[in-house]
């Protein structure tokens, strides 16, 4: 059995954040990123809208929990029902299947304000909590911010290499633009039941 050893980077009460250092070393980074770039690019859609390059452009891949990437699944799991039970207290399922996704500069790729929200009626559950875990070097690339709660006092999440921020799913929240290189995330949900 592993032991999830992580270290707590920040907690912001204001905005709901919480920042995770360690979750994955550096040759698991790697291994996850092989993982993804080995996946089919898939249509980065937003919401019921479809395509809509003006509110995001980016490339995706879905990282489903299969033989070859369970452990992942197994990591997260661990760290979130210790989050969850230290800083949010929520009903908590599960994970939505992770997106891997690219930013690069040479189309100047970025997601624009946006919510996480999104109900599935047929399982009757919601999305509680988004995670962005940090896959590429600061160094490797610019811009690409992860900026969280848009609309009133902005917080710039972490570029630290293998960070993890929690936020919750309902924060307005957006990528900006990438300036110069490629940033790698592997973006995830946990999902509950609805409050009523």
């Amino acid at each position: 059995m592993n032991t999830v050893v992580w270290k707590l980077r920040e907690t912001n009460r204001a905005h709901r954040t919480i920042t995770i250092g360690s979750i994955f070393s550096h040759e698991e980074i790697q291994k996850i990123k092989d993982l993804g770039m080995a996946l089919k690019t898939q249509p980065s859609l937003v919401g019921t809208q479809g395509i809509n390059n003006k509110i995001r452009k980016c490339q995706i891949k879905w990282l489903a929990p299969n033989e070859d990437c369970f452990w992942v699944y197994r990591r997260l799991v661990d760290v979130i029902q210790k989050v969850n039970s230290q800083y949010f207290n929520f009903n908590l399922y599960g994970i939505q299947t992770l997106q891997y996704t690219i930013y690069n500069a040479k189309d100047n790729e970025f997601y624009g304000p946006h919510k996480d929200t999104l109900d599935d009626l047929t399982e009757n559950l919601t999305r509680k909590l988004t995670f962005s875990i940090q896959l590429t070097d600061p160094s490797e690339y610019e811009g690409g911010d992860l900026v969280i709660d848009t609309l009133d006092h902005p917080k710039i999440g972490s570029k630290v290499f293998g960070d993890t921020i929690f936020f919750l799913a309902d924060s307005v929240h957006e990528a900006k633009p990438v300036t110069k290189g490629e940033r790698h995330v592997l973006v995830g949900w946990v999902v509950g039941p609805p409050v009523v």
